[in-house]
């Protein structure tokens, strides 16, 4: 018993990057036009990716933010050049139900699309509203992922409140065969402590989160895993609004086990997409 402790302890303190095969479930594609920091990864991203051990990225083209159809051109062209290793998801934009519903019938399972994002603050529509009614129903017949852009809805930028987490828990109990991912784990300051209780209230439904972006506090993934287990994190950067590197260490450091990482790292965005 003693010498199965020691291992396990030593592989914990593994830090060669190659270690952990990696999922990034959470990856940004093309340039946005109010931000300056894609340019520190502008042309390098996908190499980046590579040399720490990511075996496949799941991406959104920011094309989608300005136009649907250069959106899905764009997006399709790019999993053509990295056929082996990058899988997109459409956006829904609940402004053009139509056309978003009709790219999603389209083109789901075909040139590695395997999920569909929502921002619900960059399009100014509370995840309640019923503009998704269209997205809950299509997602749950078809069993597609759906990834929100989430977030503490008490913080200076008054948008931010569209995309509450915690609203997701009256969507699910009226779907309840939706798969759904807490972009940024819902969280920002004190509020992951909120969404680890929705997730408690919610054991029995397909409610994940991932490890995207600025929202890594010492501890909350520790808290995460404690609390709720390890099959619901997905991991993933933000890139390029984030070092990828970081979220990287953030895991491999963290006080969990080797299954625990192995889940968060890789196997929870395997069988979620089905890659």
């Amino acid at each position: 018993m003693k010498e199965e402790k020691t291992k396990e302890n030593i592989n914990d303190n593994k830090t060669d990057p190659g270690v952990f095969k990696i999922i990034d479930s959470h990856f940004h594609i093309g340039k946005y036009v109010s931000s300056t920091f894609s340019k520190l990864y502008e042309g390098s991203d996908i190499k980046v990716a590579k040399d720490l051990n990511f075996k496949k990225i799941i991406f959104i083209h920011t094309g989608f933010f300005f136009n649907l159809d250069f959106g899905l051109k764009e997006t399709i062209k790019f999993v053509k050049k990295y056929k082996d290793f990058a899988y997109a998801m459409v956006v829904y934009n609940p402004n053009h139900i139509e056309e978003s519903i009709n790219i999603i019938e389209e083109h789901y399972g075909k040139n590695n699309i395997v999920g569909i994002k929502m921002h619900p603050e960059d399009h100014r529509c509370f995840i309640t509203d019923n503009k998704y009614e269209a997205l809950w129903k299509i997602a749950e017949a078809k069993s597609i992922p759906i990834m929100s852009h989430t977030w503490n809805p008490d913080v200076p930028s008054k948008y931010q409140k569209y995309a509450d987490a915690l609203l997701f828990e009256n969507i699910v109990k009226k779907y309840p065969g939706l798969k759904v991912v807490l972009g940024h784990a819902g969280a920002k300051d004190y509020y992951y402590c909120e969404v680890i209780k929705m997730l408690k209230r919610n054991r029995e439904k397909n409610i994940f989160v991932d490890l995207a972006g600025d929202v890594l506090y010492e501890g909350m993934l520790e808290e995460f895993v404690g609390q709720t287990g390890s099959d619901n994190i997905l991991f993933g950067t933000d890139l390029p609004w984030m070092d990828p590197l970081l979220n990287y260490i953030y895991v491999r450091d963290a006080k969990i086990g080797i299954k625990d990482k192995e889940n968060i790292f890789y196997e929870n965005s395997r069988k979620l997409f089905n890659l």
